[in-house]
């Protein structure tokens, strides 16, 4: 009745409606972002899906692809909860997208540094072969 959850309270499920209540509290460009987010998580995933079928990476860069998957979706919603804490939409994006673009370049760097082809690492991270070979 009261929209909050004691942290101290542990029934079955609550998780859940913990998480159904902080999407209830998001205003419209907020939920927007976040679906956004979420979206953008599957095109990574069937992205990855893709090249592994294909068989674009060994187990090293298997590996990588799916950790940068994972870094992102949850650096994603680390960014979207600081946003939603400080009530700055405009910064928290503008964070998020910073910090994807740092993560790319991170995760590039330690793809490049395994060897990984310029091409394969472009087609994970979406940066350009210009970028990757600047690293």
């Amino acid at each position: 009745n009261t929209g909050e959850i004691p942290a101290t309270a542990t029934a079955p499920g609550l998780d859940v409606a913990r998480e159904r209540l902080k999407l209830a509290r998001m205003s419209k460009e907020e939920l927007a972002a976040y679906y956004r987010h979420l979206d953008d998580v599957v095109i990574i995933r069937n992205n990855i899906y893709t090249a592994r079928k294909e068989g674009c990476f060994d187990g090293h860069a298997k590996g990588l692809a799916e950790g940068l998957a994972e870094g992102l979706a949850k650096g994603r919603e680390e960014g979207l909860a600081q946003g939603l804490e400080q009530g700055l939409v405009k910064g928290r994006e503008e964070g998020l997208a910073q910090g994807l673009a740092e993560e790319k370049r991170n995760n590039a760097r330690k793809m490049k540094e395994l060897g990984i082809d310029a091409n394969i690492i472009s087609q994970v991270t979406g940066l350009s072969p210009e970028e990757i070979n600047a690293l």
